[in-house]
């Protein structure tokens, strides 16, 4: 088995939009599906089936429509990287975007600046997902509370942890994203400032 799987799937995604907007999405839209089907059983023991899976088909099949919109959407914002690109070399210039400094290669230096490009030149929306994630905690909050107090455990678990994810993305997740972000255009600056030293000699 390859040992560069992440990068393989990078290079493909970024190469064949379209296709890896259908898989990924359709995943997600099983999940988004099963979430969902379990939600209702939970909520009701008396729930007729045909009721479990029109939910389940509905909220999975919107979700993962409105997300291959928006994957094929910002994928084709991005330069993709030749699809023959070494994935070695993905991966090391993803080390040293990701440390916001150049290492000795030249080539694998390049291929660094453009993937910070390629970050930069996707949109953040922070109002937008702020809002968003904000919306979904306090959503989660109040199904979570009437779960807590009426004891049950398994409700509260699982309502418990689909609160918590949208807050850890708004947290840790934004923190990640902001110092990614940072990096990015660290790397291209220190490029930048190399060329220019370079011209002068």
């Amino acid at each position: 088995m390859s040992r560069y799987v992440l990068e393989r799937v990078q290079l493909s995604a970024q190469n064949h939009p379209k296709r890896h907007a259908a898989v990924s999405c359709a995943i997600g839209g099983l999940l988004v599906a099963a979430t969902s089907a379990l939600s209702v059983i939970q909520r009701s023991e008396t729930v007729s089936w045909p009721a479990v899976i029109a939910v389940a088909v509905i909220g999975g099949g919107a979700w993962a429509a409105a997300m291959a919109v928006f994957v094929v959407r910002l994928q084709r914002r991005m330069k993709p990287l030749p699809p023959e690109t070494d994935p070695a070399r993905v991966r090391a210039a993803r080390r040293l975007m990701r440390n916001g400094e150049l290492g000795p290669d030249p080539e694998t230096n390049a291929l660094a600046v453009r993937m910070a490009e390629q970050l930069q030149s996707i949109p953040r929306w922070k109002k937008f997902t702020t809002t968003a994630f904000l919306c979904t905690t306090i959503l989660g909050v109040l199904v979570t509370a009437p779960a807590i107090s009426d004891g049950e455990v398994g409700k509260s678990v699982f309502y418990g942890a689909c609160t918590l994810f949208p807050l850890l993305m708004l947290t840790v997740g934004r923190a990640r994203l902001d110092r990614h972000h940072r990096n990015a255009a660290e790397i291209r600056r220190a490029a930048e400032h190399r060329t220019n030293t370079e011209a002068e000699r």
